[in-house]
């Protein structure tokens, strides 16, 4: 558990990083971004997100209005933050077990060409010569075919 001295200098450290060369402000999300471990450290010593607010005003990490930053606003930036790299790690993890597994068939979806695994159950639909049948090969009514003759 970090010491009170560690404490606040992690938010001297917050403070000094909101400021921008030539008097501009940062935007929040960047810096709990980079001070994700300082904000574990403080909620695991019982700081609730008023104290840190004011800790950080102390340290002078303040709002664009010069006051303290609003507890709603800290506490879901570094929440949003949180889970962000959360997922980010999750898809590192996934990238890495994916490329060390070796080669799987994959499918395109509806985001940009990007394409994803399949799942289990559609590798297994894909591999299966049984159900390779095109839709060509397929039997249709006579009413189909006049509406879309192309099919």
């Amino acid at each position: 558990m970090p010491a009170n001295k560690e404490i606040v200098a992690g938010a001297k450290a917050i403070a000094e990083d909101f400021r921008l060369p030539g008097g501009g402000r940062k935007m929040l999300a960047r810096v709990v971004g980079s001070h994700l471990a300082w904000f574990d450290a403080v909620e695991a010593r019982g700081m609730t997100w008023a104290d840190i607010s004011q800790l950080l005003l102390a340290a002078g990490a303040k709002s664009k209005n010069g006051r303290a930053l609003s507890v709603g606003t800290l506490s879901s930036t570094v929440w949003r933050k949180r889970n962000e790299a959360e997922h980010q790690d999750k898809r590192h993890k996934n990238f890495r077990s994916a490329s060390e597994g070796g080669a799987r068939q994959e499918r395109a979806t509806h985001s940009g060409g990007r394409r994803r695994p399949l799942i289990a159950s559609e590798e297994k639909k894909a591999s299966d010569p049984a159900r390779a049948s095109h839709r060509k090969d397929r039997v249709r009514s006579p009413d189909v075919c006049r509406e879309y003759p192309d099919r």
